[in-house]
């Protein structure tokens, strides 16, 4: 539910800043008009609403700071091997150039 609004977010501001039309802007406005409903619902849930006031109870505000944090290291190791695989393949295409200038294959 926070990934979405965050994503949303993250479009709004894009759109907002703007001052030209790339493909990019283009495909944003239409992912914000498709999912206008759902970001609509999400401001309008109580967590929302009571995070946003300062009112949710310690403990869900304590269970979502462990959920987030669940996701974030997930999300973290993810990168990190996402990462080293570009890496590794960098490595191997460079290793590749050298032969080939070497070895001639």
């Amino acid at each position: 539910m926070i990934k979405r609004v965050t994503i949303l977010l993250f479009c709004i501001i894009a759109v907002a800043c703007s001052k030209t039309d790339t493909p990019a802007l283009s495909w944003t406005r239409e992912v914000m008009e498709k999912g206008k409903t759902t970001y609509e619902s999400i401001l309008e849930h109580p967590f929302i609403q009571e995070m946003a006031a300062g009112t949710l109870a310690e403990e869900r505000f304590a269970r979502y700071i462990a959920q987030d944090e669940v996701y974030v290291a997930e999300k973290d190791k993810q990168t990190r091997d996402a990462m080293t695989a570009q890496f590794l393949t960098s490595l191997q295409y460079e290793y590749d150039f050298w032969n080939y200038g070497y070895y001639g294959e």
